[in-house]
């Protein structure tokens, strides 16, 4: 069912993520909010994580706080307005109307980019927010990899490739930014990652390419 316009106050940006509770401590002036989806699909069986694979045994979003009714609807009713025209002017004005200035902006705690509109529609909203920084981990790899000139010219949109999906094989682990899911820290430090548990904003700071993410 087609929403059309915002009603009861319901807001598709939202700061109430732990870890990005956590990141905002460790980085000075950081005003994080973030917009989440559901997973692979939505109540309705459309595709919105078209890259999901073994990653759908460890998501998250599969668990605790993320499977309250509430929070469930929540996500359903945000994948409802994002596939309209004016989702892009949606996003704008809860941006104008915080109180308090956004510095950063996850897209998709939860969910994907699932086609080439809706990515693009992100893309004008960083373009038209310079001083945010919109960032988020994918495994919509093909999609990114045929709009990567379009992507990588607008720097303050970041993002970082998920391992764990159908399209592994088209992450260049040379060059890309990649993220991997493991057990332990142990684990992690031990294949050369850099662990952004507890700090995003790694995945987009720093000179190591290989972002390592402890399973919770």
């Amino acid at each position: 069912m087609k929403v059309n316009s915002m009603k009861n106050n319901f807001k598709l940006l939202m700061n109430n993520n732990s870890k990005m509770k956590k990141a905002n401590k460790l980085n000075d002036g950081a005003n994080t909010f973030e917009f989440c989806l559901p997973d692979a699909k939505s109540k309705s069986g459309e595709t919105i994580c078209f890259g999901a694979g073994k990653c759908l045994e460890f998501c998250y979003i599969n668990k605790g706080f993320y499977l309250i009714p509430a929070v469930q609807a929540k996500h359903e009713q945000n994948y409802n307005y994002s596939k309209q025209d004016n989702f892009a002017e949606l996003i704008q004005n809860e941006i104008d109307s915080k109180r308090k200035k956004i510095t950063h902006i996850r897209i998709h705690s939860g969910g994907d980019f699932y086609n080439k509109k809706y990515l693009f529609k992100w893309l004008e909203i960083a373009k038209n927010n310079p001083d945010i920084i919109f960032y988020c981990y994918t495994k919509s790899i093909p999609l990114f990899k045929k709009n990567i000139k379009l992507i990588d010219s607008i720097n303050n949109f970041k993002y970082c490739y998920s391992l764990g999906g159908k399209f592994d094989f088209m992450i260049d682990k040379i060059k890309d930014n990649f993220s991997k899911v493991f057990q332990t820290g142990e684990q992690l430090l031990k294949e050369g990652f850099i662990n952004a548990s507890d700090n995003d904003f790694i995945s987009f700071n720093e000179s190591n390419n290989k972002i390592g993410l402890i399973y919770h």
